[in-house]
């Protein structure tokens, strides 16, 4: 019996060392990054991913004060208003820990989109700087996401085609179109997988021309696009 109770004993002292070895690397992995900061938070990058437009996402980082004294997150900035930012707290002691929330509302964008968040600390001449990645899914893009007519003159109608490239996986519907000129036409050749509109330009006046076509959708998401239109009016 003491014998069994002695290998018994001497197999828990050798998995205990193990254990704690084991749990004292994975704590020092979690907040590595960046190992110069007096705060350590276990990522500086977040990518979502894909992610559909006017559908707000979240990232939450964790971080730890590693140093020996407290520490105040004086102020954030970012590089965008769609990016809001959620802070547990806004002093730190010693070996404290918090969590900094990072909101991305993805409008007005499309394709890869990178934001960058920069957390000043006081007494720190230089911020930390997180990053958020996604690639967004428009729903609806229209080509071109500009009209330029160039130059053209003023008493022979222009036109072009606008095509609302869709990736919704829903049919669609232009409701109606607006200009502010009258003299911009606007009108709808087709709806369905990828809407399709016809512009033109009738009987502008000389000069420079600055207007906005907008397109009011059925997809609740992209209700309204609005796309810029310019040219150069000459006299011929």
């Amino acid at each position: 019996m003491k014998g069994t109770a002695f290998k018994a004993l001497w197999g828990m002292l050798l998995v205990i060392p193990i254990i704690v070895v084991f749990y004292c690397f994975n704590t020092s992995y979690k907040y590595k990054l960046p190992q110069n900061a007096p705060l350590r938070f276990n990522k500086t990058i977040h990518d979502f991913g894909e992610v559909k437009w006017g559908t707000s996402v979240d990232a939450n980082f964790y971080f730890i004060n590693a140093t020996h004294r407290e520490l105040t997150i004086e102020h954030i900035t970012n590089s965008c208003g769609c990016t809001v930012v959620s802070l547990s707290a806004s002093r730190f002691r010693p070996g404290e820990q918090g969590v900094l929330i990072l909101r991305f509302l993805p409008t007005g964008f499309g394709g890869q989109v990178s934001q960058m968040v920069q957390v000043w600390i006081k007494g720190y001449k230089s911020p930390i700087t997180l990053y958020l990645k996604a690639n967004v899914n428009p729903l609806l893009q229209p080509i071109p996401e500009k009209i330029n007519f160039g130059q053209i003159p003023s008493c022979q109608p222009v036109s072009t085609t606008l095509v609302l490239r869709n990736t919704s996986g829903r049919q669609v519907r232009v409701t109606r179109l607006e200009t502010f000129k009258e003299y911009i036409k606007a009108s709808v050749l087709k709806d369905g997988d990828e809407p399709t509109i016809r512009v033109e330009s009738v009987n502008p006046p000389v000069g420079k021309l600055y207007d906005r076509l907008y397109i009011y959708t059925s997809l609740p998401e992209r209700s309204q696009i609005d796309v810029p239109i310019q040219a150069n009016v000459a006299c011929k």
